[in-house]
C-alpha cells in the first residue's frame, strides 16, 4: 500500500507538466482506482521498433509518462533520470549525434528541467542534438524537445502543451460513506493544507492556483530560452493547447516535417549541424547562427526604421525653426545677414525673437531724429548744409554689439 500512496502523491497535489487527456486516463484508471481501495494491475512495457544507427549516431526513447525518479512502475514511465543516464552512456560510446525519438504526453515537473537544461548544453560541447516527435510531444515531452537542437515531427503527431495542470482530490463525501471523520490538527495554519480528507476552499485553490503559476512561468521562460523563435509572450498566447505538426510548423513549435525518425537519424553528415565558435569562444550550430542572423537582421531594420522616423522629425524642426528665424527678422524689417547667423549660431527661434527685438529697438533709438536740433547753419552769411549721419555704420555697431553680448550670455563661439 505504501507504494500506492506513493503513486497518489506524485498525481494529485503537485504541479504536473502534462497532457488534459493523458491527465483524466491517469486519473481515472489509477487515481479514483486507488483512492477506492483497488489495487492496478501490472502493465508490460510497450516494445519499440528501434531505428537503424550508426557508432556515432544514438537514440534515446522519450516514451509514455514522465517522471522524476523511478517512477511509477506498474503504468509505464520513462524517468528523468533513467534518461540522463541513458544520454552519458551514449556519449561515453562515442555518439556525437542525439536523437530524440519522442512519443509522450509528459508527466511531473521535478527533475525536468535539470534534464532540459543538461540536453540543451550539449550543444556548446560539439554534440549535434535533434528531437523527432512521433505520436504526441507534448508538455513535459515538449519542453524535452524544445532544448534540443532542432525539432521534427510526423504529419499526425500532436506537439505543445505549453502549461501546468493539477488535481487536487476532496474525499470528503467518500469519507463519509464510509462512516470516517478525520480531524486534522495542525501546528501551522498551512500545514496539510488541501489534504483530501478536508473540504477544498477557496484558500486551497487559492494557495495551488499561485503555486501552479510560478511553475508555468518557469517552463515559459525556459522553452523561450531553448527556443529563441518563441518569445516567452508568444508561448502564452498559445494557451496551453496542443497542435498537429503543420500547424506546430507554423507556430513555430516545430522545424520540419518528416515521415518517420529514419529519416532524421539517416540524414548525411553534410546535412548535420555544424558547431560554430564565435570571437567570444561562445559555441553554437550553423542553425543557431542563421537563426541569429535573422533575428539581428531584424532587430537592425527596426533600428533602421525608427532612425529614419526620429531624423524625418528632426528635418522637419530645423525647418520649423529656419522659417521662424527669417520671418522673425522679416517682421522687424531686418537685414537676412542677421537672420542667417542666429541660423547658424543653432538659436533658437524664441531666443533670436528676443535679439532681434533688441536690435530693431537699438536701431530706432539710433536713427530717431531730434527736432530740437537744427540741421542746418549759417557761417558767413553763407548756408552750409550739415552732413547726413552715417545712419547705416551705427545700426551695424550696434547690432555687433548686441550680438556680442548675446553670445557671451549664450556661450557662443
Amino acid at each position: 500500500m505504501s507504494k500506492y500512496l506513493r503513486i497518489l502523491g506524485r498525481i494529485y497535489n503537485t504541479p504536473l507538466a502534462i497532457s488534459q487527456n493523458k491527465f483524466d486516463i491517469i486519473s481515472s484508471n489509477v487515481g479514483i482506482k486507488l483512492l477506492s481501495g483497488e489495487s492496478i494491475p501490472s502493465i508490460e512495457p510497450t516494445k519499440h521498433k528501434e531505428p537503424t544507427v550508426t557508432s556515432s549516431v544514438a537514440v534515446v526513447n522519450v516514451f509514455d509518462s514522465l517522471v522524476s525518479k523511478q517512477g511509477l512502475g506498474d503504468s509505464g514511465f520513462t524517468s528523468y533520470e533513467d534518461l540522463r543516464k541513458n544520454i552519458q552512456s551514449k556519449l561515453d560510446n562515442g555518439a556525437k549525434k542525439l536523437v530524440f525519438n519522442i512519443d509522450s504526453p509528459g508527466g511531473e515537473v521535478n527533475g525536468l528541467f535539470a534534464l532540459t537544461d543538461y540536453i540543451f548544453s550539449l550543444k556548446g560541447e560539439g554534440v549535434e542534438t535533434s528531437a523527432v516527435i512521433d505520436g504526441q510531444g507534448t508538455s513535459a515531452a515538449y519542453a524535452i524537445a524544445s532544448a534540443t537542437g532542432k525539432i521534427y515531427a510526423t504529419e499526425t503527431s500532436q506537439v505543445g502543451s505549453i502549461a501546468t495542470i493539477m488535481g487536487l482530490v476532496d474525499q470528503t463525501e467518500m469519507d463519509k460513506a464510509d462512516g470516517l471523520a478525520y480531524y486534522i490538527l495542525r501546528s501551522k495554519s498551512e500545514k496539510a493544507l488541501g489534504n483530501p480528507h478536508e473540504k477544498v476552499t477557496s484558500e486551497v485553490l487559492d494557495k495551488y492556483q499561485s503555486m501552479l503559476m510560478k511553475v508555468d512561468s518557469i517552463f515559459n521562460e525556459k522553452v523561450a530560452k531553448y527556443r529563441t523563435n518563441l518569445s516567452v509572450d508568444k508561448i502564452i498566447s498559445l494557451k496551453g493547447a496542443d497542435f498537429l505538426a503543420e500547424e506546430a510548423k507554423t507556430l513555430g513549435l516545430v522545424d520540419s516535417i518528416v515521415s518517420s525518425i529514419d529519416a532524421v537519424v539517416q540524414q548525411k553528415g553534410s546535412n548535420q549541424s555544424t558547431i560554430l565558435t564565435t570571437s567570444k569562444g561562445k559555441t553554437m550550430t550553423l542553425e543557431e547562427a542563421l537563426a541569429k542572423n535573422v533575428e539581428l537582421s531584424s532587430e537592425l531594420a527596426e533600428v533602421k526604421a525608427k532612425a529614419e522616423v526620429i531624423a524625418k522629425a528632426a528635418a522637419s524642426e530645423e525647418q520649423t525653426r529656419i522659417l521662424g528665424i527669417l520671418n522673425a527678422a522679416s517682421t522687424l524689417k531686418l537685414s537676412s545677414e542677421i537672420a542667417v547667423k542666429r541660423i547658424k549660431a543653432g538659436t533658437s527661434v524664441e531666443e533670436s525673437v528676443s535679439l532681434f527685438e533688441d536690435i530693431a529697438e537699438a536701431v530706432q533709438k539710433t536713427t530717431a531724429i531730434d527736432t530740437d536740433v537744427p540741421i542746418s547753419a549759417t557761417v558767413n552769411k553763407e548756408t552750409v548744409v550739415t552732413e547726413e549721419p552715417d545712419f547705416m555704420s551705427q545700426i551695424n555697431a550696434a547690432i555687433d554689439k548686441v550680438d556680442a553680448e548675446a553670445k557671451v550670455e549664450w556661450g557662443v563661439r
